[in-house]
């Protein structure tokens, strides 16, 4: 019996007769199919394809073949943006050095010198090396750059969590720009490896120095840890605010609070200027579908990052009605063009009142909105006297029931708040608010030029009520040191002074003793003393009224009726020499170093300026031509 060699076009393991089994086409004609690979005999007959169900392989290995088809197919994808970013970045070399030219023969880990390519950038390096600041201040033992928790004039990483969550608690709507997580993200950064020097760490630098700068400044501004978070956060200015993007808006609100707080700073109607017209330029103050067309996928802005442009946009609206009402300056941003919902989103964190801190800040909104209406229909250039006084005066009563109505709605009058500490220092806030447009509505305006007695008598009773609000929030210890605050108080120790001036010149008014008088003006003595301590620039303002008080002596015919108090001295030495030359480099020099004080807008103390104290009581119909 002759023995039967494996057919060697067989594949392995099918050589055994009970393994064979007939392909397709022979199993549909019945014909015996002896398996011959890579056709049967029948299939290379008839030239055809010779198909086997596939049950009768091992499915293992079939799967295992399309897996790695699949994994050659990904890595494909993968080297290939590689190799192109390979040849972008081997073009650059070589149009930097023209030795470079063949490269690409060069042993792969050779060092290479590239020498420094010069751009025409606008804006210069910093003149201040933040890597220098920080290795100086630390053994020069050290290979590596620094971490922030071991720097011995920076908070420690526990320290800055706790300052960011303090400053997210506070309930300005500038302190909205920015939400929990992104700032505990941004201090994960910039307190990890390389967090003081990487390029690409600029933005988290600005917004966590920044931050625990405003937070600590509260207290001793003047410590050295305090100077050099905002030395820190100075320094990454220029590298923020050079793109027209949402970091560039959102660092100028940073900025603008910081003209704020700082005295003889940049000023806040310019810093706010810049970030209306970038906010304007990405359409923040546009309605979602408006806002979402400027972007190649829509779908990519998710409610989280719209709900922060939305917070970016009002924290902008709200220190633009601000700059326009306090200092008497046009607005940047137009009602007219603005169709973006108030924010909705609560946020995660508290602000130690009972309501949620969404009502809150609407409510702050629609005071600004009123800000900006006041400003409009009142002072505005095109504002004319023509019409009649009744219609005139009627428009004014429209906007005190305006007013009223706004403070009414705070949600802190709800009958179920209880009464504590956060909800007494929040409703001081509203109160001064009140009393300030109630004064900005009756005083002499464009619209109303020449008051009747009536209002003179509702200009009293605000600024008495002001001085006396002021008197008892400075009491509690929780106002903030800011020049806003301290031009309120002299405006409204000026109308308090014009309107006991009037008194004596009118008839069928309440009567006002001189005993009463006196008292009110050494109260706004007290409050505007309050500022020397940490503003010398203050000085002025209380010369100015000093001025107008011995103003008013002069105008009575009486010596019973003039007011004798100790005439606050002028320093001549006052000048924004400590103002920091960086932002002046930066931000176009709105202040002049060495400049005379008042030149800046930030602080207006300018002869020439709408916002300044003497400027404010020509206003109010005061000839301060020969002070």
């Amino acid at each position: 019996m002759s023995s039967v060699s494996p057919n060697p076009r067989s594949p392995p393991g099918d050589d055994h007769p009970a393994h064979l089994r007939a392909c397709k086409r022979c199993a549909a004609r019945k014909r015996k199919c002896d398996r011959r690979q890579p056709r049967c005999t029948e299939c290379e007959r008839a030239n055809v394809a010779c198909e086997v169900d596939a049950r009768y392989y091992d499915r293992r290995l079939v799967a295992q073949i399309n897996e790695l088809r699949q994994s050659t197919v990904k890595l494909e994808n993968q080297v290939k943006p590689l190799q192109d970013r390979v040849k972008w970045l081997e073009s650059l070399l070589q149009q930097s050095n023209t030795s470079l030219k063949d490269i690409e023969s060069m042993p792969t880990g050779q060092l290479i010198t590239v020498p420094q390519v010069v751009t025409n950038n606008p804006l210069p390096s910093s003149p201040i090396s933040l890597h220098e600041i920080v290795i100086d201040s630390l053994p020069k033992s050290t290979n590596s750059p620094p971490c922030p928790s071991n720097h011995p004039h920076l908070p420690s990483y526990e320290t800055a969590i706790t300052l960011a969550h303090r400053y997210l608690n506070y309930h300005c709507q500038t302190h909205h720009v920015i939400d929990q997580e992104e700032i505990e993200d941004d201090i994960n950064k910039v307190y990890g490896e390389n967090g003081l020097i990487a390029e690409e760490l600029s933005a988290s630098r600005f917004r966590v120095f920044s931050v625990m700068y405003l937070e600590m400044m509260m207290g001793d501004e003047n410590d050295l840890v305090v100077q050099t978070c905002r030395q820190l956060a100075v320094n990454e200015v220029r590298h923020v605010i050079r793109g027209q993007d949402l970091v560039a808006v959102q660092s100028l609100v940073f900025l603008c609070r910081f003209a704020i707080r700082e005295p003889g700073g940049i000023g806040l109607w310019q810093l706010a200027g810049m970030a209306a017209r970038t906010a304007l330029a990405l359409r923040l103050h546009r309605r979602d579908d408006i806002y979402k067309q400027g972007f190649l996928d829509p779908n990519e802005i998710d409610w989280r990052q719209n709900e922060k442009r939305k917070n970016i946009f009002w924290a902008v609206y709200n220190l633009d009605r601000l700059a326009t009402f306090v200092l008497n300056q046009p607005p940047s941003i137009r009602d007219s063009d603005v169709d973006v919902d108030l924010p909705s989103v609560s946020s995660l964190y508290g602000n130690g009142l009972p309501v949620s801190g969404t009502s809150i800040r609407n409510h702050s909104l629609r005071l600004r909105m009123l800000y900006g209406n006041i400003q409009e229909s009142l002072y505005g250039v095109s504002v004319k006297d023509s019409r009649p006084l009744e219609e005139r005066q009627r428009l004014v009563s429209e906007f005190v029931e305006q007013v009223e109505a706004w403070y009414n709605s705070s949600p802190l009058k709800a009958a179920f708040i209880p009464i504590s500490d956060a909800t007494i220092n929040r409703q001081l806030l509203d109160d001064i608010s009140y009393q300030q447009m109630i004064l900005a509505l009756h005083r002499p305006s464009s619209l109303i030029p020449e008051i009747p007695s009536e209002y003179v008598d509702k200009l009293l009773n605000a600024s008495t009520k002001c001085i006396a609000l002021y008197q008892h929030y400075f009491a509690r210890k929780e106002i903030p040191m800011t020049w806003i605050h301290l031009f309120q108080i002299y405006t409204s120790s000026a109308t308090l002074v014009k309107c006991f001036s009037e008194f004596r010149k009118r008839s069928g008014h309440q009567a006002a003793s001189l005993s009463d008088f006196e008292n009110r003006i050494g109260q706004c003595r007290d409050l505007l003393a309050q500022f020397g301590t940490k503003w010398p620039e203050s000085q002025l303002y209380q010369v100015m009224f000093g001025n107008l008080i011995d103003l008013y002596n002069s105008e009575s015919e009486l010596a019973t009726h003039r007011i004798y108090s100790t005439p606050v001295t002028s320093s001549n030495n006052v000048t924004t020499n400590a103002i920091d030359p960086v932002f002046h480099e930066i931000l176009g020099g709105f202040c002049g170093e060495g400049t005379q004080l008042g030149t800046c807008s930030s602080f207006p103390t300018s002869l020439l300026e709408p916002s300044s104290p003497a400027s404010f009581l020509k206003t109010l119909g005061v000839d301060c031509s020969t002070w």
